[in-house]
């Protein structure tokens, strides 16, 4: 139970102090992928500091599901 109760402040500390850190966070480029009617759909992309073109790295995708209702893509960032 401790132990669980532990863990549990752990993790949100850490997302707290990565809220904090991260609040103004910026994608290096947004590229507009599809446009349905008014609304242009895009993929936020960061890139590490080092980044070159030639770099084979892995990835990983987030699909913002928020059914255009609420949130934002930047709760990810």
């Amino acid at each position: 139970m401790i132990r669980g109760m532990v863990c549990g402040v752990i993790v949100m500390a850490a997302v707290f102090i990565g809220t904090v850190v991260y609040a103004d966070l910026e994608s290096d480029q947004k590229v507009v992928y599809k446009t349905v009617g008014n609304t242009k759909l895009q993929l936020h992309v960061f890139k590490p500091k080092d980044h070159k073109a030639e770099d084979r790295r892995a990835c990983i995708v987030f699909f913002f599901g928020g059914g255009w209702e609420g949130g934002t893509p930047s709760q990810f960032y």
